[in-house]
């Protein structure tokens, strides 16, 4: 799932994100907006890839890499 992706850790430069998000349930695509504040696991981030240009660019990147299951 989600290749590409950088799985763990956290961005480096603020911007929006492309992400897997799982909260217990089916890991979905998603984008997440970073500012510099806290990135992690208890948001349910679990992989990411960006910065990107715009919240509809990291979410088309995140559903391009994210196949349904």
């Amino acid at each position: 799932m989600a290749d590409g992706m950088t799985w763990g850790g956290s961005p480096t430069a603020p911007g929006w994100y492309a992400v897997v998000v799982d909260y217990g349930h089916l890991p979905f695509p998603g984008a997440r907006r970073w500012d510099g504040g806290a990135w992690d696991d208890e948001r349910g981030i679990k992989a990411f890839d960006g910065p990107h240009d715009t919240a509809e660019a990291a979410l088309d990147w995140a559903m391009e890499r994210c196949p349904e299951d």
